[in-house]
């Protein structure tokens, strides 16, 4: 599933092509994708101009004129592609949205997992209260950072999973921050100290802003709206690196299963 640095690349990518654009017509060939309904989405957005496109954790906000938005959440294998204006799309291409100047923003997803949905303002307003989500890395400060740690109960590692707790971390990320301070992902949060928490903090940004610098990591699925995949899978550390020698002790790197999910450590360096 893309994580924050990849879904921060998109924003980016479909800010530089979209703002200004005017939506001319939608297409959906996959009805379930559009959680709102496809024909109500085609009636909110067609004629709206793309003001702007936003994060908020893992979702993509794209706000056009006259406060109507579409909120997308890619799951495991959603991408955005860009074409000019065709009659041909990729296989797995479930919804199309042509532009004004000829442009179509193609939504393509192998697995069907991702959704759209589209909003008035005061049904956004609504869905931002029914869904919650936890501070960003980059909204919280170290200072704050430790004390929710402090005040939690849990693992470290699923607790940086939950999008309620801190939002746009996902196993990737996870994985790489917390082997850069020496934690063990199944160290309990509350026992984690303010200097190591507020480190922890650090490297979470410093690692969110190289994966953000490099499009993010293309382990299967993800690409850029450009086709590019990222490069920072290049820079794992730790990240399915199990069999190979630790970076900094040249111990054998482990995968356990934390949470459900795949878990990546080196037990020298990061003992529980």
């Amino acid at each position: 599933m893309p994580e924050l640095p990849e879904v921060e690349t998109i924003v980016r990518d479909l800010q530089a092509l979209l703002v200004g654009r005017r939506a001319d017509w939608i297409r959906v060939r996959l009805n379930k994708i559009v959680k709102t309904g496809p024909r109500r989405l085609g009636r909110l957005l067609t004629g709206a101009r793309v003001q702007a496109v936003k994060r908020r954790g893992k979702f993509i906000i794209i706000e056009f004129n006259d406060e109507r938005y579409l909120v997308i959440h890619l799951k495991m294998t959603g991408q955005f592609l860009w074409q000019e204006n065709s009659n041909k799309w990729p296989k797995h291409v479930h919804v199309i949205i042509g532009f004004d100047d000829g442009g179509e923003l193609l939504y393509r997803d192998i697995r069907q997992f991702g959704y759209f949905m589209g909003f008035s303002s005061s049904e956004y307003i609504t869905w931002q209260k029914e869904k919650p989500v936890g501070p960003d890395p980059f909204e919280i400060n170290e200072e704050n950072f430790a004390r929710l740690l402090k005040n939690r109960r849990g693992r470290i590692k699923p607790l940086l999973l939950n999008q309620l707790v801190i939002s746009g971390l996902g196993n990737i990320y996870v994985d790489e921050s917390l082997f850069a301070v020496g934690i063990h992902p199944l160290t309990p949060a509350e026992s984690i100290d303010e200097e190591q928490a507020r480190r922890l903090h650090k490297e979470i940004i410093r690692i969110l802003n190289k994966a953000i610098e490099l499009k993010g990591s293309t382990i299967a699925n993800y690409r850029g709206v450009s086709g590019r995949g990222g490069e920072f899978q290049k820079r794992h550390q730790v990240y399915h690196q199990q069999g190979e020698p630790c970076p900094i002790c040249s111990n054998e790197i482990k995968r356990t299963v934390v949470g459900s999910r795949g878990t990546y450590f080196c037990p020298n360096c990061q003992k529980l």
